[in-house]
């Protein structure tokens, strides 16, 4: 993981994101080879409990993604810039927090069928 972004290559299909949510959530990009999706990961009830103790899971992509058969790069990150258009999965809503520069991710897990590989550098 470098910054706000994880990536690895997957053979198989992706299920969901598990993050670590607060105030600052905000647009995330979500790439798996050709397939994309931006979505909010700001959680309608995160000022209801304490901030530092939400746990959020993205289940987007298990039906917006199709199965890949052969390894395929995967990519989540912080968008760099407020979106006008993007998807909003259950009970998720549009970030709290307007200035990309602020937004944070902190991804606790990742839902998958099928086999991972790690993101080599070149």
């Amino acid at each position: 993981m470098q910054g706000n972004s994880l990536r690895f290559y997957l053979k198989g299909k992706l299920v969901a994101v598990c993050i670590k949510s607060d105030l600052n959530d905000g647009l995330i990009e979500i790439k798996f080879g050709e397939q994309r999706i931006v979505t909010s990961s700001y959680c309608e009830w995160v000022n209801i409990i304490k901030p530092q103790n939400v746990i959020n899971l993205i289940t987007l992509p298990l039906s917006k993604f199709s199965e890949s058969q052969d390894f395929a790069p995967v990519s989540i990150a912080c968008c760099r810039e407020y979106l006008d258009s993007f998807e909003l999965d259950y009970i998720k809503k549009e970030p709290n927090q307007k200035d990309p520069r602020k937004w944070k991710l902190n991804i606790i897990g990742i839902a998958y069928i099928g086999e991972l590989k790690p993101f080599e550098l070149d």
